[in-house]
């Protein structure tokens, strides 16, 4: 996946890429929040709320998502 135009300042590795198999799905604990890590056909993404089906009835915060080598990497 290619890097995000936005990135924000921390990177935190939170999974290795053979970890969470497409379709898959890993929930990490940063800063005392829960993300939601998913891996979709087309690469990964992270997410916050409860919501996952209707994220227009939860607020969710969306973080971008980048592999440096086997680790894949949230920009906080």
């Amino acid at each position: 996946m290619s890097e995000p135009s936005a990135q924000r300042g921390r990177r935190v590795a939170v999974a290795t890429v053979g970890e969470i198999p497409v379709g898959g799905r890993k929930i990490v604990e940063v800063d005392e929040r829960s993300i939601g890590v998913f891996h979709l056909d087309d690469g990964y993404v992270a997410r916050t709320g409860r919501s996952w089906v209707d994220p227009d009835r939860t607020r969710v915060r969306s973080y971008p998502v980048t592999t440096d080598g086997e680790r894949i990497v949230i920009h906080l």
